[in-house]
C-alpha cells in the first residue's frame, strides 16, 4: 500500500495541470505583446500580440485562479481582453470609453476586475466581465498600481499623491484606509504592489530603486511607517547601479516578480521573498518595456496530498470491492 501511495503522489507531482508561469505586458512600440514563460527561467514565449500597434499599449495584467485565463488592459484601445495560457480563444471582455484603462487586479471569486481609469475619470474602477462598471474610490491614477487580497477581501494601491499605500474592503462599503507611510522619502514613486498570501506587502519604488516589504500584522490601523528597515533589495544592483525603471510586481506566494523598464536591462526579474537570489529571469528586448506582471499560483503541497489521498482511497474502496465480489 506505501508503494501505490507514493507512486500515485509522485504521478500527481510530475503531471498536475497547472503549471507555475509568469504572465507580463509589453507596451508602447511597435511590439505590443502579452508573454509568459516557467518560472524555472524556460520556456518563453508569446501569447498574443497586437495587429495594430499603434492602437495598442497593453500595461495592467493578472491571472484568474478560477478559470486560468490571463487578463490585461490595453491603455491605447482601453480594452479588458483575456487569452488562455497556450495563447489560444483571445477574446475582448469590454471597451471603457471614458478614460485610458491602467493597472488591473482580478476579484476570481466575484469574477470582477478593478482597473486605474485616467483622466477625466481618475478613479479605480470596478466591473463585471460584461462591462457594467461603477467607480470603486477616486484616486489619482499617476503611477497607480493594484493588488487584490482575496483572502480577506481588500484590494490595495499605490497612491503616491497622497504618499500612502490604501487599501478598500470589497462588501460594498469601500472604508478606505492608509495602511503604509511612504515618508521614506519626500517624493516617492511607489509602482508595482504584491500580496504573497502569507501576510507580507511589497512594492518597488522608482525613485529610490529599492524593493520593500512589510508584514501586515504590524499594521493596526495606524499606518505602517515604511523606513530603511524595509528594503529588501537595492534595484539598482541589477542595472549596473544605474538609475532603474520598475514598473510591475507580482508573487506566486514563493517569489516576487517584477519589470525593468531601463533601457540595457529591460526584462522580468525574480527575487525571494526576502529579496534574496534576486537575478534576470527572462531578459526583454531593446525597444520595448516589460510594464505589468501576475504570477500564476504554485500548487501547494497539501493540495496534491489531499488529491493523492482521494485517489488512494478510491483505489482501496475498489480493490476491497472487487475482492468481496469474488469471495461472494
Amino acid at each position: 500500500m506505501f508503494r501505490l501511495s507514493t507512486s500515485i503522489v509522485a504521478f500527481l507531482l510530475l503531471a498536475w495541470p497547472v503549471q507555475a508561469q509568469v504572465f507580463w505586458a509589453v507596451g508602447g512600440s511597435a511590439s505590443d505583446r502579452i508573454e509568459a514563460g516557467n518560472v524555472d527561467g524556460t520556456g518563453q514565449t508569446v501569447l498574443w500580440s497586437a495587429a495594430n500597434p499603434s492602437g495598442s499599449n497593453p500595461w495592467g495584467i493578472d491571472f484568474h485562479t478560477g478559470d486560468g485565463r490571463v487578463y490585461w488592459s490595453d491603455s491605447i484601445a482601453r480594452q479588458i481582453n483575456r487569452i488562455n495560457t497556450d495563447g489560444t480563444g483571445f477574446e475582448t471582455l469590454f471597451t471603457y470609453n471614458p478614460a485610458s484603462t491602467f493597472s488591473l487586479a482580478i476579484d476570481a471569486a466575484a469574477n470582477e476586475v478593478f482597473f486605474i481609469a485616467a483622466s477625466p475619470v481618475s478613479a479605480i474602477v470596478r466591473s463585471d466581465f460584461a462591462g457594467n462598471t461603477s467607480t470603486f474610490v477616486a484616486v489619482s491614477p499617476t503611477n497607480a498600481w493594484l493588488t487584490l487580497d482575496a483572502a480577506n477581501r481588500y484590494l490595495y494601491w499605490t497612491e503616491t499623491s497622497t504618499g500612502f499605500i490604501r487599501r478598500a474592503n470589497l462588501d460594498g462599503t469601500t472604508v478606505v484606509e492608509n495602511v503604509v507611510s511612504l515618508a521614506y522619502v519626500g517624493s516617492p514613486q511607489a509602482r508595482g504592489i504584491a500580496l504573497d498570501g502569507q501576510g507580507g506587502l511589497y512594492w518597488v519604488d522608482n525613485n529610490t530603486d529599492y524593493l520593500y516589504g512589510v508584514d501586515l500584522a504590524d499594521f493596526t490601523g495606524t499606518p505602517i511607517v515604511a523606513g530603511s528597515e524595509h528594503e529588501l533589495f537595492n534595484l539598482r544592483s541589477v542595472t549596473n547601479n544605474t538609475a532603474s525603471t520598475p514598473n510591475g510586481l507580482a508573487s506566486d506566494g514563493q517569489f516576487l516578480y517584477w519589470t525593468e523598464g531601463l533601457s540595457g536591462f529591460r526584462g522580468i526579474y525574480r527575487a525571494d521573498l526576502d529579496g534574496g537570489n534576486a537575478g534576470l529571469l527572462f531578459a526583454g528586448d531593446t525597444t520595448t518595456s516589460p510594464l505589468g506582471v501576475a504570477a500564476a499560483p504554485i500548487p501547494e503541497p497539501g493540495t496534491l496530498l489531499l488529491a493523492g489521498a482521494g485517489l488512494v482511497g478510491t483505489l482501496v474502496a475498489q480493490r476491497w470491492r472487487r475482492r468481496s465480489l469474488r469471495q461472494g
